[in-house]
């Protein structure tokens, strides 16, 4: 059932039962209307809190625990005695006093004046004050040893100078002692933690942090909230000494030790880099060096004596993949390493001696150069051309569509309808040709490669790939573009579209329907869900405000912040919808709920929906 509210606007009138505001009822003008009439007066008038009124005429004035204010004046015949009660005033005016002096209270509570308390603008001056054991002020009290105070206390100056004969206590309960450049903390002591924070005025985000731990541990730690490099330099005027049992420089970079030039960096007793490597040294002098020297990609050195024992150097670490080049042909003379009898003896041996080795059938040793004996290969098809030179014999193979060109050549001998080239030449398809009418098979292929970009002529089919993969299809049945589909002029579909598919794009400026009605949420027979129009607001990345139909409410409301992919909505807000009648409406009145409206146009009068 439906209920109605009617809405009192500017210019109707209104009779009500009963007035409830929650706020303040005023009038339209100021001192421009009555509150009842001469005729028409209200019974009783109840107010909880004050009446301001210009003039009072009252037949009785009772007033019973409570306040008169607002007096312009008062003027009294004789002394006024008010009691044991107290008096109020905003200005009280005493005669014959002096200007500037405080009032106390002397015999019998009577108020006068002293000259040694005064007041000047803002500053109370007092020719003395004497307190029994502390002085306080708002919970700060002062002792002749001590200050204290019940909050936390600001001292602010100009300038502040400690200055003891003996020492400087800070005690700091509560865990900090900290320094600021008047706004952002510098120097934060941290008693608790025994710790020092050091703030960059610039960025408080960067900092440097000295720690003590037990037994004397200490540490020193810099950041820098940027990722930037929170760098320390220590210089000294003279000799930085840096002792410990043992002294660890952990870096996730290199660790540089820079002498000046001419200096060295000097150290007295064993260097041991553990899983590490030695690069750059320009000379490594040890009477007893352990480890490897050199490894794998680096930098080439030289040695002015490397004098290992007997198998102390491995083959395998011989890198002769950097070395320099001869640049002349391999001679006889030239030396080679041999392993004599394999038994680990290694000797040198002149290159001559492999020649030696190889000569046999067919080959022939001559100053360390191997020749081949071409009188041991001359046969069908290979002449023996003098000089140890092997010639073919081209006669042997000319035949159909191949000839001796005369010059122990052998070339494409004919050419066809369309064909070109031969004799010689190359053989290709004439260009701009038309001898060759078709070109048919049930698996033709052209193309670059068979697993590369070719054109399939199938049975029924023709496709084509791109890296092995279809991308266009062709059959009885229609077109197949796997992949996307780029229109680079207008496309006219004279059929349906149908789009399968989780999102429709349209970058377009603006979008023409030329049908009368958008048709959504068409699949959503089975279950209705929230569908509408959702508007970029510009304010976040694919979302929006949309004006929608809500499921739950079975009416239109509106929403902001929704993504472009919402498939639910909380409504912020609904649409309001309204009836035009010539009658009022009743219960049985309504479509939407609460909120939509009604109008009355014959007597114009607006109705709201509340329940």
């Amino acid at each position: 059932m439906a209920t109605w509210r009617k809405v009192i606007v500017s210019g109707s009138s209104a009779v009500l039962n009963q007035i409830s505001a929650s706020g303040n009822i005023v009038p339209i003008s100021d001192n421009g209307s009555d509150l009842g009439s001469s005729t028409r007066e209200w019974k009783d008038l109840y107010i909880d809190g004050t009446a301001n009124v210009d003039s009072l005429v009252a037949d009785t004035a009772d007033i019973n625990a409570g306040t008169v204010d607002a007096i312009t004046s008062l003027t009294a015949a004789g002394n006024l005695d008010i009691g044991a009660h107290g008096f109020r005033a905003n200005t009280l005016t005493a005669d014959a006093q002096t200007s500037g002096r405080v009032a106390i209270y002397s015999t019998a509570g009577l108020l006068s004046e002293d000259s040694d308390l005064t007041f000047s603008g803002d500053t109370l001056t007092a020719t003395k004050v004497s307190a029994g054991t502390n002085f306080t002020v708002d919970g700060l009290v002062l002792t002749a040893d001590t200050i204290t105070n019940d909050a936390a206390l600001e001292v602010v100056s100009t300038g502040l100078t400690l200055n003891a004969s003996l020492d400087i206590a800070l005690s700091a309960d509560g865990g900090n002692v900290t320094m600021d450049d008047g706004t952002i903390t510098i120097f934060d002591f941290n008693v608790d933690d025994t710790s020092l924070t050091i703030h960059d005025d610039q960025d408080t985000g960067d900092t440097a942090v000295i720690t003590m731990a037990q037994h004397g541990a200490l540490s020193i730690v810099t950041t820098d909230d940027d990722a930037a490099a929170a760098n320390i330099q220590i210089t000294a005027d003279g000799t930085a000494e840096l002792a410990g049992t043992t002294v660890t420089l952990d870096s996730g970079a290199n660790v540089v030790l820079s002498p000046a030039g001419g200096s060295h960096v000097k150290i007295d007793d064993v260097i041991q880099v553990d899983s590490g490597i030695v690069i750059g040294a320009t000379s490594i002098t040890s009477t007893n060096f352990v480890g490897i020297i050199g490894a794998s990609g680096a930098a080439a050195g030289t040695f002015t004596t490397l004098d290992c024992t007997d198998g102390a150097f491995a083959l395998d670490n011989l890198d002769i993949d950097g070395g320099t080049d001869i640049n002349a042909a391999i001679v006889a003379g030239d030396l080679i390493i041999v392993d004599d009898g394999a038994g680990g003896t290694n000797r040198k041996s002149t290159i001559n001696r492999v020649a030696t080795l190889f000569a046999g059938d067919g080959l022939q040793a001559s100053s360390a150069v191997m020749a081949v004996d071409v009188s041991d290969f001359a046969g069908d098809g290979l002449r023996d051309e003098g000089s140890e030179n092997l010639a073919v014999d081209v006669s042997d193979f000319a035949g159909t569509g191949i000839e001796d060109d005369g010059s122990e050549n052998l070339r494409l001998a004919t050419q066809g309808t369309g064909i070109s080239g031969g004799n010689g030449s190359t053989l290709s398809i004439t260009p701009a040709q038309t001898a060759i009418t078709s070109v048919k098979n049930d698996s033709l292929v052209v193309g670059y490669a068979s697993s590369d970009d070719t054109i399939n002529f199938g049975s029924g089919d023709v496709t084509i790939e791109i890296g092995g993969s279809e991308k266009f299809g062709v059959t009885s049945a229609g077109v197949d573009v796997t992949g996307a589909l780029t229109v680079s002029t207008n496309a006219t579909i004279e059929g349906n579209l149908i789009v399968n598919g989780d999102t429709t794009t349209l970058s377009t400026t603006n979008l023409a329907v030329g049908d009368q009605f958008i048709f959504a949420a068409t699949g959503s027979a089975g279950t209705n869900v929230d569908a509408g129009i959702i508007v970029q607001s510009g304010s976040a990345v694919d979302s929006g405000s949309a004006i929608y139909h809500d499921i739950n409410s079975e009416r239109w409301a509106v929403a902001t912040g929704v993504s472009s992919i919402a498939q639910a909505v909380t409504p912020g807000q609904m649409v309001t919808t309204t009836t035009l009648s010539t009658s009022e409406p009743g219960s049985s009145d309504g479509d939407y709920g609460v909120g939509e409206m009604w109008v009355d146009t014959d007597d114009q009068t607006i109705w709201v929906r509340t329940a």
